[in-house]
């Protein structure tokens, strides 16, 4: 290895208390720049109290200054029916004799600086009001209305430890220090331990993360009911949901014309699965039968959604680090454990799963379950491949887990191809596989997929009485399945959207927006909100293309080319066919995620590991931690930016506004 300073050496210690001091310089004079900015101002108070009136208005009325005024507090006492109110300002100054408005803000009770706002006026303010708004029927109640208050110091001891974590963690690896020379090691101890330590603490983060929509834990949507609905149907002998059809819809030509459906006024369960006059659950079966069955038999209660999601992306997480410590072994002779770790944290914080796991709702289940089994599917594949004993027993339960991908998302059963390079030796070169020595070994491959096709095989034919037919153009959808057809032109605006979609971001807090998906597209297309495309956004997926069309395929093992060219395929073939069959939605890019994340982290590895004998050792540690940074950003980006109405902005406020008091100076 390149680097052999320790960590505790005398400049490096020297170095870490620079860093904690500019650490707590930042945090005691940069984000509290307000607070010594106030020091001896004298308040001015515009009113003394009040409350909202019936149409949930206050105001101060028009007070004459003839001063400078630098900020703005409000200090509510209370409010009812409501979690937050809207100030707005109104200024004339020496610039401006005509009264404007500010931007209104929000003051949420509990938030540090909540009711506190500077203001950068024309000169002298004149004359200034206030007024505070609340929704129809809510109430506020007004302590004072000040301009000019010194404002308060904020110590914020999580920002604090997040930026010196980092600042350190920086210094580590772009100075050489000792880190680089500690590398993975199968059986040690110490490192078993690390790992089972992050893991854990990954759980609790993720289970905080599952919890921060309270709306997603209450689910009080009807339409997010199925997998409940379908534990009672069931246990009931049918899986036909019981709920009512109109008369009306039994008798259109057409029933899924939703449009038309609406228009004339029949009603409609939206995205069941409709099919010869019953209702059935349109979402993969495998996670009503692993969870939600069992969970109604064993409790009489349903498993709320929120829950069932939680235990995929746990199990997703679990299996992310037993894949790529399958995957260190399997492609470098010696990768520093620190590298393990960032490339760990880079993939279950992805920026689609953190989407996914803010909003664990029905649609996101199936998704998140066949992401879990196919990243457990691998490892076990990849871990019965090293083991010298129990072979069928790793190959067995791998492909349990890929063929249970077929009950919750189908189309990611592509990634079985992987099977191909994987077992080569084993079945070609070895001839161990499919031949008479491991018939053993052979049986525990193919036994799963064959158990796992038989199940979903009777789920169809019970429903749609066709085993291949998985219901996908029943779905009472927003438009009709049936005659969407294949289109290249709407495929390439989709893959465009889904691949390189620019994202947009501003200076204001929350700072990521929902994506323009406009196009001149001739057609009816489906599209929600998006917040940018996978490569426009991850830069650790950038070193795809450098690696498979560009020199980067040098670095590459036959085996590594294959594994990551097959898995950037089938992400790509995944969400063609997402693109044509449903449109261009958030939610869908998780399907291809799979595909280029483990492909850019098979060659991250491979580069990474031949980088060690070579000079450009720096530059590749330093570009995947870089990387991983700007991917978590991201990550936190979309977990608190409004795409639709399911976002912390309308369903967390408190907490929404809680982490914008961060982002205050």
């Amino acid at each position: 290895m390149k680097k052999n300073r320790n960590i505790f050496n005398f400049s490096n210690l020297k170095r870490i208390l620079v860093i904690f001091l500019l650490i707590l310089i930042s945090e005691v004079f940069l984000f509290n720049m307000s607070f010594w900015k106030t020091i001896g101002c004298k308040p001015v108070i515009l009113s003394d109290g009040g409350i909202t009136d019936e149409t949930g208005y206050f105001s101060t009325g028009k007070v004459p200054i003839n001063a400078p005024v630098k900020n703005v507090s409000v200090i509510l006492t209370g409010l009812s029916n409501t979690e937050y109110a809207s100030a707005t300002i109104y200024i004339t100054d020496e610039g401006n004799a005509y009264e404007y408005p500010t931007p209104s803000y929000n003051i949420v009770p509990g938030v540090d600086k909540s009711g506190y706002t500077n203001i950068y006026p024309y000169g002298d303010v004149t004359d200034i009001s206030v007024t505070i708004q609340v929704d129809e029927g809510a109430q506020a109640e007004i302590e004072s209305v000040s301009v000019n208050v010194h404002a308060p110091f904020v110590f914020k001891f999580l920002r604090f430890a997040i930026l010196l974590f980092l600042a350190l963690f920086i210094n580590a690896v772009f100075t050489g220090t000792s880190i680089h020379n500690y590398c993975c090691e199968r059986n040690s101890k110490l490192q078993l331990s690390l790992i089972t330590a992050c893991v854990v603490f990954f759980l609790v983060l993720g289970y905080l993360l599952v919890t921060s929509n309270p709306k997603c834990v209450a689910a009080p949507w009807l339409h997010q009911t199925q997998y409940q609905e379908l534990a009672h149907s069931l246990d009931a002998g049918t899986v036909a949901l019981q709920r009512t059809v109109a008369p009306e819809l039994l008798e259109k030509e057409n029933p899924y014309d939703t449009i038309a459906l609406q228009a004339e006024g029949i009603h409609f369960h939206m995205d069941c699965a409709y099919y010869d006059g019953q209702y059935y659950v349109y979402f993969g079966p495998v996670p009503e039968f692993l969870l939600y069955y069992p969970f109604y038999k064993l409790t009489g209660e349903d498993l709320p959604n929120y829950i069932a999601f939680y235990a995929f992306y746990s199990l997703f997480i679990i299996s992310i680090f037993g894949l790529l410590w399958e995957l260190v072994h399997k492609f470098a002779k010696q990768l520093p454990f620190y590298l393990y770790l960032t490339l760990c944290v880079a993939v279950c914080f992805f920026p689609n799963y953190v989407y996914m796991g803010g909003r664990p709702d029905l649609y996101n289940i199936p998704i998140m379950a066949g992401t879990a089994f196919t990243i457990c599917g691998l490892w076990l594949w990849l871990r019965g491949l090293s083991a010298s004993k129990a072979k069928g027993v790793f190959y067995a339960l791998g492909s349990l887990c890929m063929a249970l991908v077929a009950g919750c998302r189908p189309q990611l059963l592509l990634y079985s191809a992987v099977a191909l390079p994987l077992f080569y030796n084993e079945a070609i070169r070895e001839r161990h596989l499919f031949s008479k020595k491991g018939l053993k070994e052979t049986l525990c491959f193919a036994l799963p997929y064959v158990f796992i096709a038989c199940f979903v095989f009777w789920y169809n034919a019970a429903r749609f009485g066709n085993g291949f037919d998985f219901g996908a153009t029943y779905s009472m959808t927003t438009n009709d399945m049936n005659t969407r057809g294949f289109n290249v032109n709407r495929l390439a605006h989709g893959l465009f959207s889904y691949l390189f979609q620019p994202p947009v971001i501003d200076s204001s807090y929350p700072f990521l927006h929902s994506s323009n998906l406009t196009t001149d597209y001739m057609g009816r297309n489906i599209t929600e909100f998006m917040f940018g495309g996978v490569f426009a956004v991850n830069p650790l997926l950038w070193i795809i293309p450098y690696a498979l069309l560009l020199k980067g395929h040098r670095k590459l093992s036959p085996l590594a080319k294959w594994l990551s060219g097959i898995l950037a395929v089938a992400g790509f073939i995944i969400i063609s066919f997402d693109i044509n069959g449903a449109g261009n939605l958030q939610r869908y890019a998780s399907d291809m995620i799979p595909g280029f994340l483990l492909a850019s982290v098979i060659i991250w590895i491979s580069v990474l590991d031949r980088a060690n004998s070579q000079c450009n050792y720096d530059k590749w540690s330093r570009l995947v931690t870089v990387f991983t940074i700007c991917g978590l950003a991201f990550a936190f980006l979309t977990f608190i930016a409004k795409g639709d109405s399911v976002c912390l902005l309308r369903n967390n406020i408190p907490l929404f506004y809680n982490i914008g008091s961060y982002f205050k100076f």
